[in-house]
């Protein structure tokens, strides 16, 4: 069986709290560069 990959429905709307840059930039303006995840919760 296969699934093959997933598609979209419909037209895809802009959101407006979304901003326009894809960067995650912090509070002061800064663009974080170097992000780890934690799997556990005792990082």
């Amino acid at each position: 069986m296969e699934l093959g990959l997933p598609a979209l429905r419909g037209s895809i709307t802009r959101d407006p709290a979304r901003p326009d840059d894809p960067r995650l930039i912090d509070g002061f303006g800064r663009v974080a560069t170097d992000l780890r995840i934690s799997l556990t919760d005792r990082c």
